[in-house]
């Protein structure tokens, strides 16, 4: 009767694992797929961080080259304003 019992148990046990299977095997992918994607997503954030500091020098250098620019008008002002 204990190995019957055992029996019907270890039956019970692979009928569990049998229908969760294709659970546990989604689950698996669902996380294979999640890791692929932060990885991706790190790879776009670390892009877009290099982006960033490229738009911020390019936006200084035209900030410097509009304040020279003008100085050199207001320069230009000053000194036909003094000889009239």
């Amino acid at each position: 009767t204990d190995v019957i019992a055992i029996n019907h148990l270890m039956r019970d046990i692979g009928a569990i694992v049998s229908e969760q299977s294709p659970i546990i095997a989604g689950i698996e992918q669902n996380v294979s797929t999640a890791n692929d994607n932060i990885i991706a997503g790190n790879q776009q954030l670390l892009g877009a961080s290099r982006h960033q500091k490229k738009y911020r020098k390019k936006l200084c250098w035209l900030l410097l080259i509009f304040l020279v620019i003008a100085v050199i008008v207001a320069i230009v002002i000053i000194i036909k304003l003094k000889s009239k």
